[in-house]
């Protein structure tokens, strides 16, 4: 009797060890996929995708499986595959990978399981991730841009005189649409494509639509200031009585 259960105690840890080994040769790989072109967002896919394994070197061949059926066997470092999901069903697929080492053990990694997509499915995809990124970039803005209006509402304009030097910093200058002077632009002022801002005049208030101009723009603006500062020197003109005086004062050398 004691010798039964010397033995059923032997075999048992011999079993324990067995699986132990396995479970830690497993562990020793894990499956890894890239996105090579498409779309991933979580668990779903669509497109072109890479599958490798992660794990020490010493493999012979790897065969690459979906839902256990065999995808492709690989003979050549660095032992990676890629393929399209188009190629096979929509819905969900366990993706693993058995394998085989070059001192002779097979081992298969644990599955991971994805979901390939169809257009519609990746469309309404990007339009949940689009849409909420979007919205957020909006109500950003709208503060930014509210809270400058509410800051600069009865702010008065920068007095510099016309004409005067200033520096126009990083971020670079523009002429005023409306008052037609050049002020540095704000570091806040909203891109709104085509290379124009959405920024306040410093000098006469006015929110416009306004492009970054280069120096020889901003130079031409500066010296269309200095015209402005000259004071202009009004033309003389006559009184209707001079007018008349004159006329008398010439028909007396016309007369015979």
């Amino acid at each position: 009797m004691r010798k039964v259960a010397f033995t059923f105690l032997v075999l048992l840890g011999l079993v324990i060890n067995l699986t132990a080994l396995v479970f830690a040769q497993s562990e020793e790989y894990r499956l890894n996929l890239h996105r090579n072109f498409g779309y991933s967002s979580g668990s779903q896919i669509r497109g072109l995708f890479s599958i490798d394994v992660i794990g020490p070197a010493n493999i012979k061949t790897i065969t690459y499986r979906i839902d256990g059926q065999v995808m492709a066997q690989v003979v050549t470092s660095p032992f990676g595959y890629s393929f399209q999901t188009s190629h096979f069903s929509a819905g969900w697929h366990d993706l693993s990978a058995d394998i085989e080492t070059l001192d002779g053990r097979t081992i298969t990694t644990g599955s991971k399981r994805f979901e390939f997509v169809t257009a519609e499915q990746e469309t309404s995809g990007v339009i949940n991730i689009v849409i909420p990124i979007l919205g957020g970039v909006l109500a950003l803005f709208a503060i930014i841009l509210g809270g400058q209006f509410l800051i600069n509402r009865k702010r008065p304009g920068v007095q510099l005189p016309l004409g005067a030097s200033r520096d126009y910093g990083i971020m670079g200058g523009g002429v005023c649409p409306r008052c037609h002077r050049p002020y540095p632009l704000h570091w806040w002022t909203l891109n709104i494509g085509f290379g124009t801002k959405f920024d306040r005049c410093i000098f006469c208030g006015k929110w416009a639509i306004i492009r970054r101009s280069n120096k020889f723009e901003l130079a031409s603006a500066e010296i269309s200031e200095l015209q402005m500062a000259k004071p202009v020197t009004p033309v003389a003109t006559q009184s209707e009585e001079e007018r008349l005086r004159e006329m008398v004062d010439n028909s007396r050398y016309t007369r015979q």
